[in-house]
């Protein structure tokens, strides 16, 4: 009976006491400061603020663990809706609230102040057409695949040119082929002193969108471990995220 009733209590230890693993797919392309690397291995050094983030999370608190994953950014999407991943880095829309779970306040509202990072994104010009730029309608703007400040940026009145990567929208800005693109030029409440090409680009201020990620959960692992759901957000909110995220900024400007 001894035997059986240690049995019990390690079984339930194993379920309990050390948390649920969370598995966390993020995209297989660098996006700094948050991701950095390419491919579906996670980095060992430097692998992006917001990782970095997750990691001192389960060193603050061994109940949590991640297994990170990468993988197209869709297919997260795909395998967060079938709960066969647990949580990803994501803005908050509506339509999404069908598959995700995003950190809420008693009376519904998001709470922002859980979210994992704040970006303020500006206009990228040259320094030379900073006061001149003026207006919408003939302004084109480059901006990366996929980046929902597109749709604001469309809504606002800008022309806006897709591009592969952060990278080519910068060129383009420098080659004079458009007139701007769109950069983090503010992290949490602190303006970013620099970024790249920033010799000869300056942000527009003030912010075109200020954007916040958030841990979002899926459906599934959500209902099954609340408590751990909680945890990593309370989390989140305690932690002092600026420093890191400008850190890293800052390291891609020196590289």
């Amino acid at each position: 009976m001894k035997f059986v009733a240690i049995w019990v209590f390690s079984l339930f230890c194993s379920l309990t006491c050390y948390g649920s693993e969370i598995v966390f797919c993020y995209e297989d392309k660098a996006l700094p400061p948050m991701f950095m690397g390419e491919g579906f291995d996670v980095p060992k050094e430097d692998p992006g603020a917001s990782i970095e983030i997750l990691q001192k999370i389960t060193v603050e608190d061994p109940h949590i663990r991640f297994q990170f994953v990468r993988r197209p950014w869709k297919r997260c999407l795909a395998d967060l809706t079938l709960n066969k991943v647990d949580a990803v880095i994501a803005s908050y829309r509506e339509e999404r609230e069908s598959f995700m779970v995003f950190p809420k306040r008693a009376d519904g509202r998001l709470h922002t102040r859980q979210a994992i990072s704040q970006f303020g994104s500006c206009l990228i010009v040259k320094k030379t057409r900073v006061d001149s730029l003026q207006g919408t309608a003939s302004v084109t703007v480059a901006v990366p695949n996929g980046y929902s400040v597109s749709s604001v940026l469309a809504e606002q009145g800008y022309r806006v040119i897709n591009t592969y990567s952060q990278s080519d929208a910068y060129d383009l800005v420098l080659k004079g082929v458009v007139d701007a693109t769109v950069g983090v030029c503010k992290v949490g409440q602190e303006n970013v002193i620099g970024f790249l090409h920033s010799d000869k680009l300056a942000a527009k201020y003030p912010a075109s969108e200020m954007n916040y990620g958030f841990v979002a959960f899926s459906k599934g692992y959500a209902k099954a471990h609340p408590s751990t759901v909680t945890t990593v957000w309370r989390h989140l909110e305690n932690m002092p995220s600026t420093p890191l995220y400008l850190k890293y900024i800052m390291k891609g400007l020196e590289d």
